[in-house]
């Protein structure tokens, strides 16, 4: 039986652009940039599809928790 790796995702604001900038945690390189938050959830949930259906989905790192400072 295979395990399913969950993947999550990561948006931020760039205030000095105003745009929302989303990132696929464990996968550096792949980055969206969108005017509006839902455009750059779209974009992130498209390529993660993509993503789980590749035979060659390869981890970089692995989303650990997030901590409020």
């Amino acid at each position: 039986m295979k395990v399913q790796k969950q993947i999550f995702g990561l948006v931020e604001r760039d205030l000095t652009k105003g745009v929302y900038i989303g990132k696929i945690i464990g996968f550096p390189h792949i980055e969206f940039e969108a005017t509006t938050f839902g455009d750059v959830v779209s974009a992130l949930q498209a390529h993660t599809a993509k993503l789980v259906t590749s035979e060659s989905l390869v981890l970089e790192s692995d989303f650990v928790g997030v901590v409020r400072l």
